[in-house]
């Protein structure tokens, strides 16, 4: 778990966990998560074995923050 202070208030992107709230985030199709990098979160990962060559989804996404 971490925090992050940066030049603006709000980041996006999702799939995490918030510890100031105490809520886990799943990314999901067409929706967008806002949310505040100087409350307490923390990244996660999906169960996934990265050398299978038959998955049954394929997922991307993307975080936009900046660094002081």
């Amino acid at each position: 778990m971490h925090l992050e202070y940066q030049p603006h208030w709000f980041s996006i992107g999702g799939h995490f966990y918030m510890g100031s709230y105490q809520i886990h985030i799943q990314a999901a199709p067409n929706t967008l998560i806002i949310w505040v990098p100087a409350d307490i979160h923390g990244t996660s990962l999906q169960n996934l074995d990265p050398n299978d060559e038959n998955l049954a989804f394929i997922q991307t996404g993307i975080t936009i923050v900046t660094s002081n």
